[in-house]
């Protein structure tokens, strides 16, 4: 079964940088993206792209977080055909998950979760969850205390990408009009924190880099960013079959 979304609708193309993927990638079980482009290449006013249905996934160790994260997602479970045909300023009615992903953020032993969430064609929203030691499934907090919420909400001429590195860390970025703009988050027991930034302003020719709000010179970061690849991260289908590689 092959099923065809168009993702995003720009008014005027975009370029993204090998850093900044507008669509997640999606892991067997669930649906395999397959983009008509690759990262780096200039995108035109509406740019599709292909999932495929492609079997089963590998079922998971199941432990206790798994399991509350497998109800957590099942009561939570929406439409992605009729979310992702909303176009921009359409609203669903409740919130939904559409993919999830389990990954260790702060290295603590327990899987965490990270759900997506379409709002509409334009618009995304992702959240990030962990096992608290009563077994609920509780929100990671920011520094300033809100819960975690990447709130990508794509403009006319730009959109952003998300992804988790080997290293830990939250990628989020965004590209277009006069500015590519990436923030890089590292996660410390419960909380999430701003670490990296990269700033390009196209108009001014400039870059500005930080480390947890202080500037630091380029080669600085890219050593900070070396093993920083999106290649290992995907999404998984919120659905019965994409469960399934949490355990039974």
């Amino acid at each position: 079964m092959k099923k065809t979304h168009a993702i995003l609708t720009a008014a005027m193309a975009v370029t993204l940088t090998a850093a900044c993927i507008l669509v997640p990638q999606v892991k067997a079980g669930a649906f395999e993206q397959k983009a008509d482009r690759k990262a780096g290449a200039t995108y035109d006013d509406t740019d599709i792209y292909d999932y495929e249905d492609t079997g089963s996934s590998t079922p998971s160790p199941a432990g206790k977080e798994h399991k509350a994260y497998k109800a957590f997602l099942e009561q939570y479970e929406g439409d992605v055909e009729e979310a992702s045909s909303r176009v921009a300023g359409e609203y669903g009615t409740s919130e939904e998950i559409h993919y999830f992903s389990i990954y260790d953020l702060n290295q603590d032993g327990t899987d965490d979760l990270l759900t997506f969430e379409i709002v509409n064609i334009r618009y995304e929203k992702i959240r990030v969850y962990t096992l608290d030691n009563k077994n609920n499934v509780v929100p990671f907090l920011y520094e300033d205390g809100q819960e975690a919420l990447f709130d990508n909400n794509h403009q006319a001429n730009g959109a952003y990408g998300f992804y988790v590195c080997p290293e830990g860390h939250i990628h989020n970025c965004y590209n277009g009009g006069f500015r590519s703009e990436e923030n890089i988050y590292k996660v410390e027991g419960n909380t999430i924190i701003l670490y990296l930034t990269h700033v390009d302003d196209y108009q001014q020719n400039s870059n500005t880099y930080t480390e947890q709000g202080t500037k630091i010179g380029r080669s600085k970061y890219e050593t900070l960013t070396e093993k920083c690849s999106e290649e290992q991260f995907s999404w998984i289908l919120n659905n019965a079959e994409g469960r399934k590689s949490l355990g039974n």
